[in-house]
């Protein structure tokens, strides 16, 4: 039996409504977006087979609320490659007012020799100081190869 074209339309509406808010409502990277230009997420590659990716959560900001800032550095290539990279917090810059308000420890950075497939992790959270608009982050987590991973940011009323 071929269904009508209205019982068509009405199962393509419901399917519409459904698939928007099963996206709404998803707060991570839709596939959809190019890279790096979702609202608190980037992912970067640099250097000779590195690949930093930096997520904020949470992704909605607000000003005054604590984000957590988490950034991966990956050595997606095949050789072993060595990192100088940031320990107890991440050096930021950008158009983003943060505040840090926890107290890290005295190391700065460690050197390692990043096997392929290896990853290094930093996190930190920070408070956001900036009214409501349209903002970059930048985060520096290898300290040796530099990289400053750029996250572009919304700060919501």
């Amino acid at each position: 039996m071929v269904p009508s074209r209205r019982s068509f339309l009405t199962i393509l509406r419901a399917l519409v409504a459904s698939s928007s808010l099963a996206l709404a409502a998803c707060d991570a990277p839709s596939l959809l977006a190019p890279v790096g230009r979702i609202s608190g997420w980037a992912e970067e590659p640099f250097g000779a087979g590195l690949v930093q990716v930096v997520t904020i959560s949470p992704a909605a900001l607000l000003d005054g609320n604590d984000i957590e800032v988490r950034s991966v550095i990956r050595n997606a290539g095949l050789v072993t490659i060595p990192l100088e990279s940031r320990v107890c917090g991440l050096d930021y810059a950008g158009s983003l007012e943060v505040v840090s308000f926890l107290l890290h420890c005295a190391a700065y950075s460690q050197s390692t020799q990043l096997a392929p497939g290896d990853s290094v992790v930093t996190t930190d959270v920070l408070r956001v100081a900036s009214p409501p608009g349209r903002y970059e982050l930048q985060v520096r987590h290898a300290v040796s190869p530099e990289h400053w991973a750029t996250v572009p940011t919304l700060v919501r009323d």
